[in-house]
């Protein structure tokens, strides 16, 4: 009886964590440091430097926040002993107030409000719903003309670029 493929890929993951383990048992310490624009753990961010070497990690974190004009902040991070998890062992900031990643919450919120102001106008908003306090209910709404036009001239503006986006990723590929 041949095995599902789930067992399979379970056999595989578990053989590739294995290989990946049996490499490190060489290394006596792993860093990894990784890159945040702004210091928010929400925004984009990507890998600096994954290596042994901690004095290197220290020195590409600083040189990438020198480099990147205050814009990104780096954190420096260690895993434990089995990998599942890292540690913050150091950090360096474009600015004096943060000392680790922290989540901006005010990323949130701005893109709540995106979402909700291109449903109102689409001609619909959630309001509480009066038979469960916990829930939000469709209510249709008329949206305010100039609100209106307005989203609709950053609508235009974002179809427009996403074409042109588009149309390069196409001459890219052929």
């Amino acid at each position: 009886m041949s095995e599902s493929f789930e067992q399979w890929a379970k056999g595989v993951r578990k053989m590739a964590s294995d290989e990946i383990l049996q490499g490190m048992r060489g290394i006596k310490a792993l860093f990894l440091v990784v890159a945040y624009r702004w210091g928010a753990s929400n925004d984009h961010q990507y890998f600096v430097y994954l290596g042994d070497d901690e004095t290197k990690a220290h020195a590409l974190a600083r040189s990438e926040v020198d480099d990147r004009g205050g814009k990104y902040d780096c954190a420096i991070y260690t895993p434990n002993d089995d990998g599942t998890a890292f540690t913050l062992c150091g950090y360096v900031a474009a600015r004096d107030d943060q000392t680790k990643p922290e989540h901006n919450w005010l990323l949130d919120m701005f893109e709540a409000l995106g979402h909700e102001l291109d449903r109102y106008a689409d001609g619909k908003v959630t309001v509480p719903d009066p038979k469960d306090e916990n829930c939000l209910k469709w209510e249709p709404c008329e949206p305010e003309p100039r609100l209106l036009a307005r989203v609709q001239q950053i609508r235009g503006t974002y179809e427009q670029l996403r074409k042109i986006s588009d149309e390069r990723n196409a001459e890219t590929k052929s």
